[in-house]
């Protein structure tokens, strides 16, 4: 599937999830004059999910 194509996972999906399956999670901020969007990689497993790439840190909002 490409970027934003159907289906999507929401709290009220009731998809089921399998081990090895894998999803990005998208994260979305915004300002008055911009906006920020990242995705994290997760990988099903038993018990939860593995999260494929390191956390991002702190965001800080500059004002100029």
């Amino acid at each position: 599937m490409i970027e934003v194509e159907a289906p999507w996972v929401e709290t009220s999906s009731d998809y089921l999830l399998q081990p090895n399956m894998t999803y990005q999670v998208d994260t979305f901020i915004s300002a008055d004059t911009f906006g920020v969007r990242w995705e994290k990689g997760i990988a099903v497993t038993e018990s939860g999910c593995d999260v494929l790439s390191p956390e991002i840190g702190e965001l800080y909002e500059l004002e100029f």
